[in-house]
């Protein structure tokens, strides 16, 4: 009857031990879940100094609601979102950009980040000087004529390309240009001029000319478009 009694004992703590080192696999663990946030421009293609909106929006979280939106070296916004989970702020576009929006996690919920790239194209302006302009919007000259066609970029960058095309036989013709008649915009008032300074001899052409910046690892590429002008008598 005693063994019987010791045996028992020693099933009954047994089973005790196993009962108790079984509970932490049963016992619920808290485990953080990957957060869903994303960061959208207003535009990914922009021109140097337009305004551009960013919007961080995350989804639903424990407790921590704060999001940072980043330049990659300095904070443009830190905040709440909004009761839609958004985030935005405005910027003005001055070079290519990776923007970053990062969001800390809390108990539940993982840190995260996400980015957008917003490229910068350089602003070319290009224009002839002072003349008659007719309904199609040609500048018309007289031969002799001073003609002069003046090209800035924003941000300055030390070249502009010039292009001049002259027109017959129904087509285009891409015209080789005198070094001699370009002025780059290395002078002092940062702008390149092309032209003619004494005017154009021959009466009866027909041209178009243009600047472009061909980009680079701050700015992207741009045009100052065509600009149509004809010589007559």
């Amino acid at each position: 009857m005693k063994f019987r009694t010791t045996v028992a004992t020693a099933v009954a703590a047994t089973a005790a031990v196993l009962a108790v080192g079984a509970a932490p696999a049963n016992a619920a663990t808290a485990v953080a879940k990957p957060t869903s946030l994303t960061l959208k421009a207003s535009t990914n293609h922009a021109r140097y100094g337009q305004s551009v909106e960013l919007t961080a929006h995350l989804g639903t979280t424990a407790s921590n609601r704060t999001v940072e939106i980043d330049n990659g070296s300095s904070v443009l916004k830190k905040g709440r979102v909004d009761a839609h989970g958004n985030l935005a702020v405005w910027v003005k576009s001055a070079s290519n950009t990776t923007y970053v929006a990062k969001f800390a996690g809390d108990s539940r919920d993982r840190a995260a980040k996400a980015s957008t790239y917003v490229t910068s194209a350089a602003v070319v302006k290009g224009w002839l000087n002072a003349g008659y302009k007719n309904d199609q919007g040609w500048q018309l000259y007289h031969v002799g004529q001073k003609i002069t066609f003046n090209g800035t970029v924003a941000p300055r960058k030390a070249t502009l390309t010039v292009h001049l095309q002259g027109y017959w036989n129904n087509t285009w013709h891409t015209l080789t240009i005198d070094p001699k008649l370009v002025k780059d915009p290395t002078n002092a008032s940062g702008y390149t001029w092309f032209g003619w300074p004494n005017g154009i001899t021959t009466a009866n052409v027909a041209a178009r000319v243009s600047f472009t910046f061909d980009g680079d690892s701050r700015n992207a590429a741009a045009s100052s478009g065509w600009s149509y002008f004809a010589v007559t008598k």
